[in-house]
């Protein structure tokens, strides 16, 4: 397994992370669902095959796949990011708690405050912070980070040593960008620069750059400053074709 250091945390990463957004979950049908255990065996896949890093939220339901996956791998070399909503510092032990029940952890490797797209919006959750840093100290969480689609955001928190971890937007076709990708790259050159553990979403633009599956993940896997490069798959056929350009270019 081909792994790589993530920033300045203790974690080590394979280029390639699964997202479970893409599964659609929220706001759907419990007919739409991928059933967890069904989808543990993608992810199982996904381990043998040197992907050990992936990704979800207290909002996209896929906490129990991930948890099937983890029953399916062992936890031992897996980096388990998930997100949390919350507007309020009251609720935030209570989240924590919840996460770590439902993807049955002791301590959750990334946690991240979840689309937080404006600067005003970040510093309106100083209080909340302190509260994930001190889950850290009690051994809860291993880093703290934050999710966004905002360029102003991301390079705010390029500079930001509270920071230890940043998932953004990135793709050769700057879709759910809101920035062209010499800003993004400038910022997150920052941002890894200061010791961030740094992965990028939309790498296929929510499906509209499927088609282009080789080029996309090329463009993304080729900057170094990007240590993980995060794709949602909602079957064995989409995993496959990943995994095999991912291996054709060096990268698992």
């Amino acid at each position: 397994m081909k792994l790589i250091n993530f920033g300045n945390t203790d974690l080590k990463v394979s280029r390639i992370s699964l997202g479970t957004g893409s599964l659609g979950f929220a706001g759907q049908s419990q007919q739409s669902q991928i059933p967890p255990k069904e989808y543990a065996q993608i992810l199982k896949y996904a381990f043998e095959e040197g992907i050990n890093f992936w990704d979800t939220s207290d909002d996209y339901g896929t906490h129990p796949h991930i948890t099937e996956g983890i029953k399916l791998t062992g936890k031992d070399k897996l980096v388990i990011a998930t997100k949390i909503h919350t507007y309020n510092p009251k609720e935030i032990e209570k989240k924590i708690m919840r996460c770590r029940e439902e993807l049955n952890l002791d301590c959750i490797d990334v946690l991240l405050l979840h689309e937080i797209d404006s600067i005003k919006n970040f510093l309106s959750f100083r209080s909340i912070l302190e509260k994930l840093y001190q889950a850290k100290k009690s051994g809860l969480i291993k880093a703290v980070g934050v999710s966004t689609h905002s360029i102003d955001i991301l390079e705010y928190l390029a500079e930001n040593p509270k920071i230890e971890v940043i998932f953004t937007n990135f793709n050769k076709a700057e879709l759910h960008m809101d920035a062209g990708i010499e800003d993004y790259v400038k910022a997150l050159k920052t941002a890894y620069n200061n010791g961030k553990g740094i992965y990028v979403m939309k790498t296929l633009a929510e499906g509209k750059l499927k088609h282009e599956l080789k080029e996309s993940l090329k463009f993304n896997l080729s900057f170094p400053f990007i240590h993980s490069v995060c794709v949602g798959i909602n079957n064995l056929e989409e995993l496959k074709a990943i995994i095999a350009v991912a291996k054709k270019l060096g990268e698992l």
